[in-house]
């Protein structure tokens, strides 16, 4: 998990290091597929970390309240938002 933490936001430090050396016009032309898929990298990132952190709970993880609410929320989320990330990505594949 640390490994994947670590190399999302290594390349997230290398984009925006990128853009603060380039001008505007030019960030905007050559970052955007970086960007593109910096940004599926940390979705699949944070899934990993919030199945990581339910395994580690166990049944607290399902339980809106108590100990595991946080990690339900974030669980939940994840579930949610990682499928709209990678149908764009499809749609996108497919024009």
């Amino acid at each position: 998990m640390a490994r994947q933490i670590e190399a999302t936001y290594n390349w997230l430090e290398n984009i925006v290091y990128q853009a603060e050396t380039m001008d505007d016009t030019e960030a905007m032309l050559k970052l955007g597929g970086a960007i593109a898929g910096l940004k599926a990298q940390a979705t699949q990132t944070f899934g990993f970390c919030a199945q990581e952190a339910a395994q580690v709970f166990g049944g607290l993880a399902y339980s809106k309240g108590g100990q595991g609410a946080k990690v339900e929320r974030l669980y939940r989320d994840v579930s949610s938002r990682v499928g709209v990330v990678f149908l764009g990505v499809m749609v996108a594949d497919m024009r």
